[in-house]
């Protein structure tokens, strides 16, 4: 029995569909990073070999997971690092800190900086700066709002700051970034 691939690429599609509707129903944060449904990239390759759509399956699924990595930093057995890290991608934008998180969680920064490090080999710190740009990317390419109003929703007073951090974090200011096309780029 011969298959088409154009059926193929419509079976593949909705597979990968219905993935991105489990993940989301799991990790109701990725909203606010991304459209998931965006990694899907199997449009337009009815007409494509086999090795081309194989191809663009394997670049689907390693985007999304590696996606996913960048924010789950925590493993099974360390409640306390899944709830800071849930705590910093639920509220990205109530100006999050590590003082913040640690009065929440009743325990002193040091304490919470220090496990956390451990825990995920990197600072709680850069975390948050990773959910904030990836925040910020996902505002400049799916709003109409100034910079400075991203800015300030992430928490920078300073809209220079926030550029100079943003253009650190993605090698563009966010005016390039928001022009440039980016339909694979995620991170």
């Amino acid at each position: 029995m011969d298959f088409d691939p154009g059926r193929a690429v419509i079976i593949l599609k909705n597979a990968i569909d219905t993935i991105c509707s489990r993940v989301k129903d799991e990790h109701q944060w990725i909203d606010l990073y991304t459209d998931l449904f965006s990694f899907n990239r199997l449009d337009g390759l009815q007409d494509q070999s086999w090795q081309a759509i194989g191809q663009s399956v394997l670049h689907t699924v390693r985007d999304m997971v590696s996606f996913l990595h960048s924010f789950i930093v925590w493993k099974d057995n360390e409640p306390v690092i899944k709830e800071v890290c849930l705590e910093v991608l639920h509220h990205i934008e109530n100006h999050i800190s590590i003082k913040n998180i640690a009065e929440k969680l009743f325990i002193s920064k040091a304490y919470l900086s220090e496990k956390f490090k451990q825990a995920t080999g990197q600072t709680l710190i850069k975390y948050i700066t990773i959910a904030k740009m990836e925040r910020a990317k996902f505002l400049l390419q799916s709003t109409d709002l100034k910079n400075y109003e991203i800015a300030q929703r992430l928490g920078y007073e300073d809209p220079e700051y926030f550029s100079k951090s943003f253009k650190k974090y993605t090698g563009l200011t966010p005016n390039a970034f928001r022009k440039k096309d980016h339909p694979s780029e995620k991170f």
